[in-house]
């Protein structure tokens, strides 16, 4: 008798959800998912010392965040309504 072929139980490669690599170097996938800090920082074009420091609250308007374990990750629809919020000198999309 054959061991049966585990290949027979996987998702076939079409289905599976696919992420690419944005120009900027960050990676866009099919699905929501999380920023790091060094994509926010990368995002804003700012030290990532300013994202930690805007999730800690030395800024007046703190940047939404979740925290998985110890380390900090955001949504990028709120990242997203951060910005639009941020804005001043030109019209909201």
């Amino acid at each position: 008798m054959g061991s049966p072929k585990f290949n027979s139980c996987l998702p076939d490669r079409k289905t599976l959800k696919t992420e690419t690599t944005l120009p900027s170097g960050i990676l866009e996938r099919d699905d929501d998912h999380l920023l790091t800090p060094e994509d926010v920082a990368r995002l804003f074009a700012v030290p990532r010392s300013w994202v930690y420091g805007s999730i800690r609250g030395r800024s007046r308007d703190k940047l939404p965040h979740i925290y998985i374990g110890r380390y900090p990750r955001f949504e990028e629809a709120a990242v997203r309504e951060f910005l639009a919020r941020r804005r001043r000198s030109y019209p909201k999309e």
